[in-house]
């Protein structure tokens, strides 16, 4: 879930976006510390505070930031016109792949799981 018009905050040039990063797990939001944020495109970015606020600063017209963190749905934005943002983010229950690793003797097992 992502919800963006809530705040009604139009950007200025030349201000960074700023806002905050929750988590929702089982209906319950919660800030995500450490949660990064960049721009489509761009190796500019930033993380969020411990109480999950962030500021980053505008680079061209066309990035949109990218969203994410470890174990939820990374979301894609379009605040074009936004100054401050509250983003949610989804938990992510399904994992791409998984190794499972086991030393039998000196022998190691390994399987792997997914692509």
């Amino acid at each position: 879930m992502l919800l963006l018009g809530s705040l009604p905050f139009l950007a200025k040039a030349g201000e960074p976006l700023k806002g905050m990063v929750l988590g929702n797990e089982d209906g319950q939001e919660k800030p995500l510390a450490d949660a990064s944020l960049h721009w489509s495109n761009s190796t500019i970015g930033t993380i969020t505070d411990e109480k999950g606020h962030f500021g980053l600063e505008r680079v061209a017209e066309t990035s949109m930031p990218v969203a994410s963190y470890t174990g939820y749905l990374s979301e894609t934005l379009d605040t074009k016109d936004m100054q401050l943002c509250r983003i949610v983010l989804r938990l992510n229950t399904v994992l791409d792949e998984a190794v499972l690793e086991r030393g039998y003797g000196n022998r190691p097992i390994s399987c792997r799981i997914g692509d």
